[in-house]
């Protein structure tokens, strides 16, 4: 479009040049230059039309450019947009699984201080059953011995408690 409107701006001299001769030939002519004249006329009619479309072509085309640019920053923006959606999806997944991760071992230490709870509750009515503790020697030695049983189930269940709270 540039080479067409420096085409122009060439032939503009060319028909100016013409149309300042033809009025100089017409001024001067006896004749009836009536024709002449509406030619003329039409000459420049049409050579300002040309000029005028080709302006707004040229406009046009500028337009035309200066949206290309716009859609080629949207696209830019979009894609930038789009690459932070996909790192918040990533993070949120992240998160998400380290919350089910953190929901499955307070679920297990809850089911752990639960068992210690319910043998401690066990352990403590067994106790209170038993009453007091025996004068003689072999009835307290049993019961020492039963003692250490009930113990064992307490101790893993209060190591694998103690464990848990630690991780």
């Amino acid at each position: 479009m540039q080479a067409f409107q420096h085409e122009l701006g060439a032939r503009s001299n060319t028909v100016a040049f013409v149309r300042k001769r033809a009025k100089e030939m017409l001024d001067k002519s006896e004749h009836d230059m009536t024709q002449q004249q509406a030619e003329l006329i039409e000459l420049t009619t049409m050579w300002d039309r040309v000029c005028k479309l080709s302006v707004n072509k040229q406009e046009k085309l500028e337009q035309a450019h200066k949206l290309v640019c716009v859609i080629k920053s949207l696209e830019f923006n979009l894609l930038c947009l789009e690459t932070a959606c996909l790192s918040v999806w990533m993070f949120m997944t992240s998160c998400y699984s380290e919350a089910i991760y953190s929901l499955s071992q307070a679920e297990d230490f809850h089911q752990k201080a639960q068992a210690l709870l319910d043998w401690l509750a066990s352990a403590e009515r067994q106790l209170r059953y038993r009453g007091a503790l025996p004068e003689e020697e072999l009835p307290l030695l049993k019961q020492i011995e039963e003692h250490k049983v009930l113990k064992r189930p307490g101790k893993r269940t209060h190591h694998k408690v103690t464990c848990r709270i630690l991780l």
